[in-house]
Parts: C-alpha cells; structure tokens; sequence
C-alpha cells in the first residue's frame, strides 16, 4: 500500500492552531490551518507528554506525514461533529516512516 493509497481513509477534517511558544498572557498559536485531511479515533489510553509524565489521551488523530509539523505538542485542534468535544490539545506526535519497505507513512496525533 503506498502513501497516496492511504488518501480513502482520510475521511475527517480537523483545524488546527499550531503551538508556536508562550508569551506574556499564555500559550502562543500560528494561524489557523483549515481542513487538514485525517482520520479521527475516539479512543483512550495512556500515552507520555513531552516531558515524560503519563497522561490520558481521549482523541488520537492519524494524518499523512507530511502533515506532522502541524501537531507540535501543545496545538489546539478543532475537532470534527462526531467526536464527544470540539476541540483538544496536542498531547504528542509520533511521525510513523516505513524507510525503505514501502509501507504507507503517517503520523499518529494523541490528544487530550
């Protein structure tokens, strides 16, 4: 299965803030990003934030890989209708590349 394969199963859409810092009144966000292609899991499990701490994620979010500069850790995503909240924060994001076995690369997005 080939990257451009995998494009069927981007069935959601989701908008996303990404985290660019923290200035003086909070957190920092880039321009919105309407209509990022994706696939959106209602699903919890214990995953790791950027510093190590165990944290529940409600959300995990798959995207094409070349999508993952969008989901820095700490971004806001608008969520679709589907899902049980509007929006959520990047907790982590594992880009997923195959190398040279050809297998389909992605990025899996765990969110709060």
């Amino acid at each position: 299965m080939t990257v451009a394969e995998l494009a069927e199963f981007w069935v959601h859409r989701v908008t996303v803030e990404p985290y660019e810092g923290e200035g003086a009144y909070g957190p920092i966000y880039g321009a919105p990003v309407a209509d990022v292609a994706c696939y959106v899991e209602n699903r919890r499990q214990l995953v790791r934030d950027r510093t190590g701490a165990e944290v529940v994620s409600d959300t995990t979010i798959y995207a094409p890989v070349e999508r993952a500069g969008l989901f820095p850790p700490g971004s806001r995503v608008a969520l679709p209708d589907h899902t049980p909240v509007a929006a959520t924060l990047v907790i982590s994001t594992s880009p997923l590349t195959s190398g040279g076995l050809g297998l389909p690369d992605h990025v899996v997005i765990a969110c709060k």
